[in-house]
């Protein structure tokens, strides 16, 4: 029987996914988009907790993310 997924201990969890989440395919994406990447080849306790985390701290996440809404205009 061979493995799909390799499982990833939580001690080192967190530091994975900070690494994988700056690889260069990665493009600094939204977590939903970090956590279907991730569970394709790995399973992690807690992914969605982590990668939320990660994800409101990386600086380019955050200057590139897109807008839900239409931008503000005056009244």
């Amino acid at each position: 029987m061979q493995l799909k997924a390799m499982y990833i201990p939580s001690k080192i969890a967190e530091e994975f996914v900070i690494e994988f989440h700056k690889g260069t395919t990665q493009k600094h994406n939204r977590a939903t988009a970090l956590v279907a990447r991730l569970r394709r080849k790995y399973i992690i306790k807690n992914i969605w907790k982590i990668a939320r985390k990660i994800t409101k701290k990386c600086p380019d996440y955050q200057r590139n993310k897109f807008l839900k809404y239409k931008p503000f205009r005056k009244l």
